[in-house]
């Protein structure tokens, strides 16, 4: 459940940062200037999927140490076998 609110936590700050660009993207594209608000729009999406789909260094560390652990320490259904 940690985790899980950690990622929350994670997106909420992402999102927090995209925003201003986001707006200032509206801001220019209601004003006239397409491309600039075009890309300021684009710019904060790619904000937010970097940080919702990029593989973090923590993300690898977390994954390899489950997987270490999981083949060192032996859980009760194991032993059965």
């Amino acid at each position: 459940m940690a985790d899980g609110i950690i990622d929350f936590i994670e997106f909420a700050i992402s999102v927090t940062f995209a925003l201003p660009v986001a707006l200032l993207g509206m801001i220019l594209f209601s004003n006239g200037d397409t491309v600039g608000g075009v890309g300021f729009l684009v710019v904060a999406v790619g904000m937010v999927a970097f940080d919702r789909y990029v593989v973090a260094p923590r993300d690898l560390a977390t994954g390899f140490l489950t997987g270490l652990v999981g083949k060192v320490v032996k859980t009760p259904d194991d032993e059965r076998e």
